[in-house]
């Protein structure tokens, strides 16, 4: 009996993950992950992901690596978001997986003083 690929324990759990930008914008986030095949014929896995910004059910971006980068251009923001990964070896075998992942602005407010230089005249 020949058992599906499975992905690494880390790849299960969702995930919050913190920022500090210093603009208050999201910045550019990695994804990846890590599955292991039982196939004897070759070790090697192709991966596939989509990905759910904003976890509303709509795909927003789609590849083919073990890993993915998105961007603020992409459509990235503060929140909760869903990433899909499929993985599958050279025997025809495959597994999927989903996952929650929550991108939250870190960064406490810095104070900001300004010097404020009246002049005042006097008429006389």
């Amino acid at each position: 009996m020949v058992k599906n690929p499975i992905f690494s324990a880390d790849a299960y759990r969702n995930d919050t993950i913190q920022q500090f930008p210093s603009d208050c914008n999201v910045l550019t986030l990695k994804l990846s992950t890590q599955a292991f095949s039982f196939c004897l014929k070759s070790k090697t896995l192709r991966y596939s992901y989509e990905v759910d910004l904003n976890n509303n059910g709509t795909i927003d971006l789609k590849g083919s690596l073990p890993y993915v980068f998105i961007k603020k251009s992409d459509g990235l923001k503060f929140g909760t978001h869903k990433i899909y990964w499929t993985v599958k070896d050279v025997c025809g075998n495959s597994s999927k997986l989903s996952k929650l992942f929550t991108v939250v602005d870190a960064k406490k407010p810095t104070i900001v003083t300004k010097i404020l230089d009246y002049q005042i005249q006097i008429a006389i």
